[in-house]
């Protein structure tokens, strides 16, 4: 078959939302890595695969509506999170229009959560969960004269009518069978993609693992392993899938070819990449280190503790370390179900600069009615005290799925009116959505904007990032990318 994977662009006032994790809007242009694995499945089974990046080829809807009035697919592919549904189902009316024949499948963290408005006819299909081997299925069989959808698990469908959930399919046994990432298909725009924490361009995500064994209650994780997090709990209570962890062998050999296709650094964006035991990440940073790439990884505090591992990881090529920290109060952090003891967060730090890498710390407001706005501006404080040049400030967001949603809603801090326009145009990481009797969503919104000011204008750290700025288009990502965290504009 014939099989466009497809990233609109944001018609009128949208925002272009990030679809890596789907929890806001874009500030600096990565690969869409879920659709790059799906393309490479359909790939490995024979299918010729389009890719078309509205997006990172700077094109209008007007390109869109050209487009898919002057080309034929046999079907489009679209990968779907929260704040793209309107936009990919806008796009989805256009190629009704010129085709009623074509295929039309989702996937994605929204689409497995929210099926409804995505079956529309009887030639949209959905897969929920981990897609790399439900949608070989599902194509297999649609290229059969008398197809038979009912065997394919993981699949949703309309059947005269009726929307249809086939059995989950579960997760992936092992992910070191899965395709890599079809980034040959993107050649033409990977000079687009940087991440300002990653010096080396063109720059690239990578996935070492999916999912994650901790139990914070508010996490929104990575698109892919959201969607397969949420299709899981569906069918075990609610409990979170098992880890899947690939080999050092199955990601040194990416790496190789992530360096064959010219790229020169790798965001990797496992919600814990030190997992799977220190020889793990040893023997990983053993087999990367000769390619000379660099490369930035997410981790808990607690587990950036031993100097051996996070000496490996310099000596192969890591520049920087992105901790999840959420709160310095020990009584929110046991709210929140974190398991971390704050006190780590500064040993952590230290241990990360000694190494020689960058720490980069996350912290969020309003995770839970402790949170105050006294306690919000001593986070601040403590924020801009420690040895850091990059802090994500973030107002916790009850996001579909999440144990923090159900809770919210049922104690009525959920700001409900705030979704539908979230959809369109608000940040939920700047836009409050929730509103405490004691912390008002105008409160968390002006502190946020508060933080990133004090932060990021700190003279030693503007001094610091200055000395880093190797280029003109260096310096201009840099005032970019300042401008947006200290307006703070929603």
């Amino acid at each position: 078959m014939k099989i466009c994977m497809i990233i609109p662009p944001a018609p009128g006032d949208f925002k272009v939302p990030e679809r890596i994790y789907g929890c806001s809007y874009n500030i600096y242009p990565q690969p869409d890595l879920p659709l790059l694995y799906v393309a490479a499945a359909l790939e490995q089974k024979g299918h010729k695969v389009a890719y078309k990046d509205f997006i990172s080829e700077e094109k209008k809807w007007k390109d869109l509506e050209e487009f898919i009035r002057n080309n034929k697919f046999d079907a489009y592919v679209f990968h779907t999170v929260l704040l793209s549904q309107k936009i990919d189902l806008q796009t989805c009316r256009l190629v009704r229009k010129k085709d009623k024949d074509a295929h039309i499948v989702f996937f994605g963290p929204q689409p497995t959560y929210f099926p409804k408005p995505f079956l529309f006819d009887e030639r949209s299909y959905i897969i929920r969960g981990e897609p790399e081997e439900s949608v070989q299925d599902l194509f297999d069989e649609l290229g059969k004269k008398n197809p038979d959808l009912s065997k394919i698990l993981g699949l949703s469908y309309v059947d005269g009518g009726k929307k249809v959930h086939n059995k989950s399919f579960g997760i992936i046994k092992d992910i070191n069978k899965v395709p890599f990432p079809a980034r040959h298909l993107i050649g033409h725009v990977k000079h687009k993609f940087f991440n300002p924490k990653l010096g080396k361009r063109p720059m690239t995500v990578m996935l070492t693992s999916r999912g994650c064994p901790y139990r914070c209650y508010f996490c929104v994780p990575n698109s892919l392993s959201w969607a397969r997090e949420l299709e899981w709990k569906k069918d075990h209570q609610g409990h979170k899938p098992p880890v899947g962890i690939r080999s050092a062998e199955n990601i040194i050999e990416e790496f190789k070819e992530i360096k064959k296709l010219g790229y020169k650094s790798i965001s990797i964006i496992d919600d814990m990449f030190l997992l799977g035991g220190k020889q793990r990440i040893l023997d990983i940073c053993k087999g990367v280190a000769p390619l000379k790439m660099e490369f930035g990884i997410l981790a808990r505090a607690d587990h950036t503790l031993d100097m051996d591992v996070l000496r490996a990881l310099k000596k192969a090529g890591c520049q920087y370390i992105d901790l999840g920290v959420e709160s310095f109060n020990e009584k929110i952090l046991k709210y929140i179900r974190k398991d971390l003891d704050p006190k780590i967060v500064p040993k952590s730090i230290a241990n990360i600069r000694k190494a020689g890498m960058e720490p980069k710390i996350n912290i969020m407001f309003g995770t839970c009615p402790l949170d105050t706005k006294e306690e919000i501006k001593k986070t601040i404080k403590k924020a801009c005290e420690l040895p850091v040049d990059y802090c994500m400030f973030s107002i916790t967001t009850p996001f579909p799925g999440t144990e923090f949603e159900k809770v919210a809603l049922e104690k009525g801090w959920v700001i409900k009116s705030r979704y539908n326009k979230m959809l369109k145009e608000l940040d939920p990481s700047k836009s409050a959505l929730i509103s405490y009797p004691h912390l008002s969503s105008e409160d968390m919104e002006r502190l946020t904007r508060m933080a990133n000011r004090r932060f990021y204008l700190r003279p030693k750290r503007v001094l610091r990032q200055l000395g880093r700025i190797r280029s003109f288009k260096d310096l201009l990502d840099t005032i970019k990318g300042g401008l947006q965290l200290i307006k703070g504009k929603n």
